[in-house]
């Protein structure tokens, strides 16, 4: 018998004054759908939930209203290089219109595949090396004229014309009312700055800073727009209070879009806020950061929201900081003498934070900052670690101990690049209580010495990551190629000493296991696991484990395991969960027939020639070398294979089948399965239901099946294969000599051959087969400026025909459409695709990859 188990998960993240309304669960009109992740290089797989409302021309998405608002976040995407515009309804009467704009975002990452060994640069444009990253941004607005009631129906309309425009959520907030200026303060107004003007206010908001230290009052800058052109240098040794009319109201923007420029004791260029080192008791907030930047220059941008020392005390509070290189970086990089030693941030609090959309980390206590907290904060769309600590010694600082940082209760998620947090060495150093989800390109924790410093060497006090909510990150697959678990550990420099990781919930992890080492831990005692709630299949690689004699036996043990209700992952709702027996079974060394229970059972074959039935339940499956049979029976199963020459059956069931090493055979059977191949040449049957195959490193042969699935080939030279009735599969495949083999039946006169430019400004080939109502998309079948087709071969029963000479003959009978030019018959063929219909990086809908 079940019961339900409810986890409160008002512990865990920030108490955000916002409502989130996912674009996904709202309802569609006018052409709107779901576009869910079809690989890692998904626009949705950067999205919450790894899926997004794609809204063509006058498309919608509605939803109802839980509570009062008047402030609104979008949080959309737009294709590199557009603009577009989207329009708020309440009821059906406009209220707001908001510019969209791909200005700060749709960065390109190098792809480890052709950078083996190399350190992966990002850059600002698109390349056949590289993959898109950063490709959504948010927007928002005061709905001044208007207010929403809990109850009303708010819509979101595309009037961007032919730009597709994908919504991924939207938040909705009852606005404070502007702050006054208070009592004993200067306002930047009175030295010359009026908001809204364009014109630079670095010297109304100086002048206002002197006056503020000389006469003991605060600063208040008020409602509006003030324009900065260059990046500021704020000393206050004896403390100073700067603060705005609320983040709603006052922003400071930097319109400098190039680093600064030191010139003869000046600053050029550049935006932030550097605090000199000296300065101490700073409190600064109520207000919003943005800038121009819109490139990371090679590493060199240098153009932090905040940056410098705030010595001892100070506070940062009640913000918002996004479209810098940086939010906020502590630390003194000053060449230390005798005159001129090193200062530290001592004591810093950052609270009610929102740090979104920078290129790189959100925050990062470095250089010997300690005794500093982040909490209550939402750090949100980054481009490294969202929260980080790094006990730094940078060239000639000889830096002290970064030591009892604490990183409470906050909400960290939707990063592009990194992990949600990052402990990089210190001592003494606490995660607790944090939300942290949706980092599916690397960890949701990571503790590591990959970066010189102090380490973990003085970690005399311990560090704790405890009681912390993870939910859906991790990656098979992050920058280098490496697997990351929810919660990953790496040593390079040095071993990681004294971490305690307890009491975590991990849910949803969307690598293979949810504790990683990415390099085997040199010293085992340095990090204890305990009590961490592993959610779903996914399994755990201890550090702190020895090696067990091998145990003969048929069945170890049945236990009691938490698995996901269906609906526990929705925004402020409790997270439900059932608890079910679980029945763990063990093979031999030697060649074994294994039969599991109709309920929920994990497997493990060990070594040999196994034969093994998992039968009924969700059960997972894994086994060690051998030539191996395993069929997964009914229920959504996972089963690995290893290094031998495995026949998996994946039967009924959604299920996810690893082929690993070896030439194996893997057919997924009915439902919606998700099969890898792993190394060596593969063979996969799809068969019926939305599959999802990837083909892995060698020549493999692909079968889609039934219904509409998705194909990855991977390296290698590989054939995809398509029938009658075979539904839409979409192929994606840039590496080797591809080919695509079409059924029994299928001629050259039954094909028709449409190509469109996409948003990276690769061609896509969509074939509709005549009479049959299949189709296949060939994603990319021309990267931007290449000429080499990713399927170059085409075999059909009338023979073998080249991209060129099929073109040709298609061409002859007015069966290629939106051509404007075909040049066949030559050594290098080229055509020019119209670009009319302008699609995201992901333009089919695709089913989701866990």
């Amino acid at each position: 018998m079940s019961e339900t188990v409810t986890h409160d998960l008002s512990r865990y993240g920030a108490k955000a004054a916002y409502t989130t309304y996912e674009a996904d669960q709202g309802t569609l009109s006018a052409g709107a759908t779901v576009k869910k992740a079809a690989s890692i290089h998904s626009t949705a797989h950067e999205a919450s939930k790894q899926s997004y409302v794609d809204l063509p021309a006058n498309a919608a998405v509605s939803f109802t209203a839980k509570a009062d608002a008047d402030a609104a976040t979008l949080r959309y995407t737009v294709p590199d290089g557009a603009t577009g515009k989207v329009e708020i309804q309440v009821n059906g009467k406009p209220v707001a219109n908001l510019d969209l704009s791909s200005k700060h975002n749709w960065q390109y990452l190098e792809n480890y595949e052709h950078h083996k060994g190399e350190d992966i640069k990002i850059h600002d444009t698109p390349a056949a090396d590289r993959v898109a990253r950063f490709q959504f941004d948010e927007v928002g607005t005061l709905l001044k004229n208007t207010s929403i009631q809990s109850g009303d129906t708010v819509t979101i309309v595309n009037q961007s014309g032919n730009t597709p425009v994908g919504i991924d959520f939207v938040e909705l907030e009852k606005a404070p009312a502007a702050i006054k200026q208070p009592a004993n303060s200067v306002s930047i107004t009175d030295f010359g700055a009026k908001a809204n003007d364009g014109i630079d206010d670095s010297k109304a908001l100086t002048e206002a800073i002197e006056s503020a230290k000389t006469s003991g009052k605060s600063v208040y800058i008020p409602e509006g727009q003030f324009d900065f052109d260059h990046q500021l240098h704020i000393y206050a040794p004896k403390g100073i209070s700067i603060g705005g009319a609320g983040r709603w109201h006052t922003k400071l923007h930097f319109t400098s879009e190039e680093p600064p420029v030191f010139e003869n004791g000046t600053v050029k260029k550049g935006g932030g806020i550097v605090f000199e080192h000296g300065s101490n008791n700073i409190d600064f907030g109520n207000l919003s950061m943005d800038s121009n930047l819109t490139s990371r220059f090679h590493q060199q941008a240098n153009y932090k929201g905040i940056s410098g020392t705030l010595g001892k005390g100070s506070s940062i509070h009640d913000i918002a900081i996004e479209h810098f290189e940086v939010g906020i970086w502590t630390g003194d990089y000053a060449k230390v003498d005798n005159e001129h030693p090193l200062h530290y941030t001592d004591g810093l609090t950052v609270s009610n934070a929102l740090i979104r959309n920078n290129l790189a980390d959100g925050i990062n206590f470095a250089q010997g900052t300690s005794h500093s907290t982040v909490i209550n904060s939402n750090i949100r769309g980054n481009g490294d670690d969202g929260l980080a600590t790094w006990s730094s010694i940078a060239d000639q600082t000889e830096s002290k101990v970064a030591e009892n940082n604490r990183f409470l209760n906050n909400t960290v998620e939707l990063g592009w690049r990194a992990a949600g947090i990052g402990i990089f060495g210190g001592a003494g150093h606490e995660v607790a209580g944090n939300l942290i989800r949706d980092n599916t390109a690397w960890s949701g924790i990571r503790l590591n010495t990959v970066f010189q410093g102090h380490n973990f060497d003085l970690n005399k006090k311990g560090i704790s990551v405890r009681d912390n909510l993870l939910i859906g990150n991790g990656t098979r697959t992050d920058t280098y190629g490496r697997e990351k678990g929810s919660i990953d550990f790496e040593e390079e420099h040095g071993a990681i000493k004294n971490v305690k990781v307890e009491n975590n919930i991990i849910a949803n992890n969307l690598s293979d296991t949810a504790i990683t080492q990415t390099s085997p831990i040199s010293n085992g005692k340095g990090i204890a696991l305990s009590g961490n709630n592993i959610i779903g299949n996914a399994m755990v690689s201890d550090p702190s484990a020895v090696d067990q004699p091998e145990k003969v036996t048929s069945i170890t043990r049945q236990e009691l395991s938490n698995i996901p209700d269906q609906n526990y992952y929705y925004a402020n709702e409790a997270a439900g969960f059932k608890s079910v027996s679980v029945t763990y079974i063990t093979g031999t060394a030697g060649n074994d027939s294994i039969k599991g229970t109709d309920g929920i059972d994990h497997i493990d074959g060990k070594s040999g020639d196994d034969s093994i039935y998992a039968g009924g339940g969700n059960d997972t499956v894994f086994v060690s070398g051998g030539t191996n049979f395993i069929s997964g029976g009914d229920g959504d199963d996972i089963v690995r294979g290893d290094d031998g020459r495995d026949t998996v059956n994946g039967d009924s069931g959604n299920d996810v089948i690893f082929g690993n090493g070896g030439d194996d055979h893997l057919n997924g059977g009915a439902g919606n399965d998700t099969l890898f191949g792993g190394e060596n040449n593969d063979v996969f049957y799809g068969e019926s239901g939305k599959d999802v195959l990837y083909g892995g490193s060698g020549d493999d042969l692909l079968f889609g099946g039934l219904d509409d699935d998705i194909l990855y080939g991977g390296a290698g030279n590989d054939t995809y294969v398509f029938c009658f009735g075979e539904g839409h599969d979409t192929i994606s495949d840039n590496h080797g000599n591809n080919a695509l083999q079409f059924g029994q039946g299928i001629a050259v006169k039954d094909l028709h051959i449409n190509a469109s430019t996409n948003a990276s400004g690769a061609i896509d080939w969509e074939i509709t087969i005549a009479n049959s109502g299949g189709k296949i998309t060939i994603d990319n079948q021309y990267l931007k400026g290449s000429n080499t087709a990713s399927v170059g071969e085409f075999r059909l029963d009338e023979g073998t025909f080249t991209v060129e000479t099929l073109l040709d003959k298609l061409s002859a009978s007015g069966q290629t459409g939106r051509f404007e030019t075909v040049n066949s018959g030559v050594g290098s063929f080229s055509y020019t695709a119209d670009t009319e219909n302008v699609q995201h990086y992901d333009a089919v809908t695709q089913p989701t990859i866990l």
